[in-house]
């Protein structure tokens, strides 16, 4: 997937239609969206449409819940996340 124009245009339409109250409307979007997340270089082409000031805050709103989304969604966890160490906060003596 290529960040040209057109592909910003489509995905703000989507972005857009996945808000609307119609369900057909809806799942159509979301739809498209999922089929669009296959393709390479996905995730960078909709945190570029988040990054637009141009583009409408509720889309650019839906575009991060969707961009979250696929990070979550596609993120492997590493070989050391089951390793079942835990974090500790690193105390400041001030």
């Amino acid at each position: 997937m290529e960040c040209n124009p057109e592909t910003l245009r489509n995905l703000s339409q989507c972005f857009f239609h996945t808000l609307s109250p119609a369900p057909e409307s809806r799942r159509a979007a979301e739809k498209s969206l999922a089929d669009a997340a296959n393709s390479p270089n996905y995730g960078l082409v909709v945190l570029s449409h988040v990054a637009e000031q141009m583009v409408d805050d509720q889309i650019r709103h839906a575009a991060a819940i969707n961009f979250k989304n696929h990070l979550h969604y596609r993120w492997a966890p590493s070989a050391d996340s089951n390793s079942g160490t835990t974090l500790a906060p690193i105390i400041d003596p001030e």
